[in-house]
């Protein structure tokens, strides 16, 4: 039995896993996606890359001169702001691995997303949580495993609602623990980026909040 801070990776792998045997799926497989620039295919492979990124980084070398980040650090300034923001830096080339990706078609994406999980459901278990997992956006940075975790769990969570919407499922039922994950990353990265009482305004008094207090991505 896997212990319970990986509770929600497996919530939302399970979650992802339906989405993506969807029968509809592969029928609009080649169609533009909820996501400019992406097709269905290409946003289901992004998918599946996160957590294969994930599975790399669990075999990498972590250097002596480590820095522990965040979560917010992790993520960076990710909130787009202008949509020409989406031609630069990392973001072409995420689109690019993940349309390439989606060449060998849905079905080949669904047996590697499941044998993915498969590796990843005896490895996991095995793992200290604590474990410095490098960040390959970021020379140098690290996080503890149980935080790098987390992030997997936004990935899902996210993308699998971006898919969904892209062929027109009916909206997900998130499991709760990885519905819990999800919000307790985003409320973080919003205070960091927005601050408390901002936060707490647009939860409470939102004609006092600065437009887009609680967007971080």
């Amino acid at each position: 039995m896997a212990p319970s801070w990986l509770t929600p990776f497996f919530q939302a792998t399970a979650l992802s896993a339906d989405v993506l045997s969807n029968d509809a799926v592969a029928d609009g497989w080649l169609r533009d996606s909820a996501l400019s620039g992406l097709t269905v295919g290409g946003v289901a492979s992004h998918l599946y890359a996160a957590i294969r990124r994930f599975e790399v980084a669990l075999d990498e070398e972590v250097v002596e001169s480590r820095r522990v980040l965040t979560l917010p650090e992790f993520y960076g300034l990710n909130r787009i702001e202008d949509p020409a923001e989406l031609e630069a830096g990392w973001h072409p080339v995420l689109r690019e691995d993940a349309e390439r990706r989606a060449s060998y078609g849905p079905e080949a994406l669904v047996t590697r997303f499941r044998e993915l999980v498969a590796r990843l459901e005896a490895r996991l278990p095995q793992e200290s949580p604590d474990r410095p997992i490098p960040v390959w956006t970021i020379p140098g940075g690290v996080t503890p495993l149980e935080t790098y975790v987390a992030t997997r769990v936004v990935e899902l969570v996210v993308h699998a609602d971006d898919v969904a919407v892209s062929i027109g499922l009916a909206p997900l039922l998130i499991p709760a623990d990885a519905a819990s994950c999800v919000v307790d990353v985003f409320m973080d990265m919003a205070r960091h980026r927005s601050g408390d009482l901002a936060v707490i305004r647009a939860f409470a008094r939102s004609e006092r909040a600065p437009d887009g207090a609680l967007r971080v991505l």
